[in-house]
């Protein structure tokens, strides 16, 4: 599948109305995330993203899913922060995609600044699916081969994480560790994340990514007693999730009464074994 490019390029004049701007990067607040790179004097910023969809007006960091037979396009801006020029920097996009075998650098795409230019754009794009099946990737952006940031993740023909199981223990004792093994896969076999609400109020929490189908083991202590509903989500790279699976737990305080006769018992482990496991001693 032949890989198609294009560039435009946005020359800006430098004069008392374009100092402004620039300073503050105002005209770049559409960008959600930015990351600044000192080269050769000068101050480079940029912002990429992979929708190009509606313009590129329409700019940002976001999930976005294809079909197989999709272009996926990358745009890329870059501009010079302190109004030094981007003459003879070289912009790449590289392209990297997983169809199950590995991230690996399927494309790079290089453009040489040619004139003394305070800001640039560029995008690519690539029905990638076609050439590689379905699969996961980003493109990553570099300035003279130094690497300024990466888009958010791609897929294509992406189907959601299977809903998790969850297994531990149902009755435990307040105040004490009891641990919860989380287990899920996802159809396209890549890594996933766990999200994890333990039903206490405490902050939910995410691990990850792991790979698909491996099970993965969390600890976590009630304070209180009380009865809890467990909940675990799946969610997949381009954060496509599964639905809600839940596991209720009841925690008791139990709490011993210290007799002549459990003193004998603790004193002596190999008598009454069946009697022992009644009392959970």
């Amino acid at each position: 599948m032949k890989k198609t490019v294009s560039l435009l390029i946005v020359t800006l004049l430098i004069s008392t109305f374009a100092i402004p701007v620039l300073a503050n990067s105002g005209q770049y607040d559409r960008c959600l995330e930015e990351k600044l790179l000192t080269y050769a004097d000068v101050r480079i910023g940029n912002c990429y993203t992979t929708d190009f969809v509606n313009g590129w007006e329409d700019t940002g960091l976001r999930i976005k899913e294809w079909p197989i037979d999709g272009e996926v396009y990358a745009y890329i801006e870059v501009y010079s922060e302190d109004l030094s020029d981007l003459q003879g920097v070289q912009i790449t996009h590289r392209w990297m995609y997983d169809n199950g075998s590995g991230l690996v650098n399927v494309w790079d795409w290089n453009y040489v600044v040619p004139e003394p230019w305070t800001s640039c754009w560029s995008y690519t794009y690539w029905q990638i699916g076609l050439d590689f099946g379905k699969g996961w990737g980003y493109i990553e952006v570099l300035a003279n081969d130094v690497s300024i940031g990466k888009t958010n993740n791609y897929a294509m023909d992406n189907t959601a994480p299977n809903t998790p199981t969850i297994t531990g223990d149902i009755k435990g004792a307040s105040g004490e560790a009891h641990d919860y093994s989380f287990s899920a896969t996802d159809p396209d076999g890549f890594d996933i994340f766990y999200v994890i609400d333990w039903g206490d109020g405490s902050e939910e929490v995410t691990i990850g990514p792991f790979e698909s189908g491996e099970e993965v083991t969390e600890s976590h202590t009630y304070a209180e007693d009380g009865d809890y509903i467990i909940r675990s989500k799946t969610v997949d790279l381009v954060d496509a999730e599964s639905e809600w699976a839940t596991l209720e737990v009841s925690m008791p305080r139990i709490k011993a009464i210290k007799t002549p006769f459990l003193n004998f018992l603790e004193s002596h482990p190999n008598l009454f074994p069946m009697l022992r496991q009644l009392l959970e001693l």
